[in-house]
């Protein structure tokens, strides 16, 4: 959320910010603006599907020394639910109703 209000250009100058305001409110209606529109949004999804995505295998706890807890219990969570998800396919497999 921060990284989004600093994009908005919040913490530009007050006239930089001016402009910056002028820029994002001029409405385009030539071919190469709309393509740049569905460019840009495409763009966006494409960063937040490969974000979505990404794994990295820790195998040296002093890969993670100094994150957050917070960053930490977010990493648990994510591979509590990916071992669940395992859990209930093998379940499936073995043809049982759940994975307990």
């Amino acid at each position: 959320q921060i990284k989004e209000v600093v994009l908005n250009g919040v913490s530009l100058e007050d006239d930089k910010r001016e402009l910056f305001n002028k820029i994002e409110h001029v409405q385009c209606s030539s071919s190469w603006c709309l393509e740049l529109e569905m460019l840009s949004h495409k763009f966006s999804e494409n960063v937040l599907d490969a974000t979505n995505k990404f794994e990295k295998l820790i195998t040296n706890k002093k890969e993670i020394d100094g994150l957050p807890t917070t960053a930490l219990g977010l990493a648990a969570q994510r591979i509590v639910s990916n071992v669940l998800k395992l859990q209930l396919e093998n379940a499936k497999l073995l043809n049982y109703n759940n994975y307990a």
